[in-house]
């Protein structure tokens, strides 16, 4: 009986941890980039046009991902991109087709239709996809928050 009450308080008191810990997380989106697919962000500007962040890059890429840690991660970034545009995250050598303006694209064809020829690049467009600005490599927060506030 004593070890079915320790199990019982034990399971209790880990279930009371994991939900006090995924709340705390739910709540918080701060900071943090909220990323978006192409068609998801196709629906979205029709009823909220905005401008539109393509984050252009590849799973082996060094400079990827320190741009990750470096600029995307900065809470000024990540608020700012989030109150001013949508934002997409497009792995150029996935083969998943989607639909882009009516046409079928892999994420290779869409970052060859922009001239994308390294990685990472970052193509700003206006409302609803249009007048792409491709702007490639890497930039820290501080360089990258200025290109933010132009491309707006």
């Amino acid at each position: 009986m004593k070890n079915k009450a320790i199990i019982f308080f034990a399971a209790a008191c880990l279930l009371t941890v994991n939900l006090v810990w995924a709340l705390s997380n739910d709540s918080k989106d701060e900071g943090k980039v909220k990323w978006h697919s192409i068609t998801e962000v196709e629906k979205l500007s029709k009823d909220d046009p905005r401008p539109i962040l393509v984050k252009v890059y590849t799973d082996w890429c060094g400079w990827c991902k320190k741009m990750d840690k470096d600029t995307f991660d900065d809470s000024t970034v990540a608020d700012y991109i989030n109150e001013n545009y949508y934002a997409v995250k497009l792995n150029a050598e996935s083969t998943t087709p989607f639909k882009f303006k009516g046409e079928s694209l892999t994420p290779k064809a869409f970052a060859q239709k922009y001239g994308v020829r390294g990685f990472p690049t970052t193509i700003f467009f206006g409302k609803n996809f249009t007048s792409p600005n491709v702007i490639p490599g890497y930039q820290d927060a501080k360089k990258f928050q200025k290109t933010l506030e132009s491309n707006k």
